[in-house]
């Protein structure tokens, strides 16, 4: 999934990007998220814009329940599609979610591919299953005011909603014909903002910003103050009737070129920190392949957090090997009791180096044999 969440320059208001599978193998993840959302003011206003097919369970559970924690006010606009478990974002009481025209939502019972193992096993996963089912069924009769048996019979069915539909069946807010965009331009910094949100033209045509050059000097030629000041006679230019940009179809229409660029960066950057992420993880993997692994296919964490976590198991084994030598000690002291020192290594042997551990060892077994035949 592509997870892309950008703040005002003020802090209060945010948007944020849920695109594609949750758990899928590219993009980020639920901690990825957390983090970002963390830097968030807890009470900014949050526009998501979510397009999903669903995905992990669980992550998206993760996802919601921390959205579930925000102060402000949650605006979703369900950009495509929000099925399976997407819809466990759109179904926050939390959250006002937008249908935009010729969106869907689906919602059915989970699945679990490749099921294996005996009859009990089977008989296990269909229980859990089950209770997983029981569960989003409650979560979506408490958005919508359905009956919980109602939901079941709709997520048995496998049900796909129209946008008009599910505001219908209380799934979704509002049927939304205009996700308002405001976008400007600063031609000083070459940024464009969108829903007040300054992101980067660095990469944009020169054309694009001489384009609205032109337009605002033309705009200005045109305006009462300029017609006032103008010498009799004189020919001013007529301002041209411009449609406002209001929401996002019409800014693909007008910009076209600009969305796609904003697309190709959002992916650039999230397909960027990855590489970065596995080559940092890399790096490390000589201290444990198996936590690498992973880090790297099943918990996405970063280099950072994975580093640590070796650390701390290193720390653990050194631990537990202190300990286990300490319990080892005691039971030769116990064994020692009443034994003649004279027979035990001097402790000058059992300091040197290499040949302590073996004189020891010679001494044990040489005092077990003693102790077998009644010697000692």
């Amino acid at each position: 999934m592509l997870i892309q969440i950008l703040k005002s320059e003020d802090g209060k208001t945010a948007t944020m990007d849920l695109i594609g599978e949750f758990g899928g193998w590219f993009g980020s993840d639920e901690g990825f998220f957390a983090k970002q959302f963390r830097a968030l003011d807890q009470e900014a206003a949050i526009t998501i814009n979510l397009n999903s097919q669903g995905g992990d369970l669980f992550q998206a559970l993760c996802i919601r329940n921390l959205l579930s924690q925000h102060q402000g006010t949650i605006t979703c606009n369900v950009l495509g599609w929000a099925a399976s478990a997407a819809t466990l974002v759109t179904s926050l009481p939390n959250v006002h979610t937008r249908m935009l025209p010729g969106s869907f939502l689906m919602i059915h019972n989970p699945k679990r591919f490749l099921i294996g193992g005996n009859q009990h096993d089977l008989r296990k996963a269909a229980q859990t299953l089950e209770l997983l089912a029981g569960e989003m069924a409650r979560l979506y009769a408490d958005k919508s005011g359905m009956e919980i048996n109602e939901v079941q019979r709709l997520m048995d069915a496998e049900t796909w909603f129209t946008a008009e539909e599910a505001v219908e069946k209380g799934l979704a807010d509002e049927l939304s014909t205009s996700a308002k965009v405001v976008a400007s331009v600063n031609h000083e910094t070459k940024t464009v903002s969108l829903g007040g949100v300054a992101l980067s033209g660095g990469s944009l045509p020169q054309s694009f910003f001489e384009e609205q050059n032109e337009m605002t000097v033309k705009n200005q030629a045109a305006s009462p103050e300029a017609a006032a000041q103008a010498p009799e006679g004189a020919a001013v230019n007529q301002p041209q009737a411009q449609a406002a940009i209001e929401t996002a179809i019409q800014l693909q229409a007008a910009y076209p070129g600009l969305v796609k660029e904003l697309q190709d960066q959002a992916v650039a950057s999230a397909l960027s920190a990855e590489r970065e992420r596995m080559k940092a993880l890399d790096a490390i993997r000589d201290r444990s392949p198996s936590m690498v692994d992973k880090a790297k296919y099943e918990t996405h964490a970063d280099a950072a957090a994975t580093a640590l976590e070796i650390l701390r198991q290193d720390t653990q084994a050194v631990q537990d090997h202190a300990a286990a030598v300490a319990k080892d000690a005691a039971t030769v002291a116990d064994a020692l009791k009443g034994v003649d020192s004279a027979s035990a290594p001097d402790a000058g042997t059992l300091s040197d180096g290499v040949g302590s551990e073996a004189a020891a060892l010679a001494w044990v077994e040489a005092f077990a044999e003693d102790q077998k035949e009644g010697r000692a």
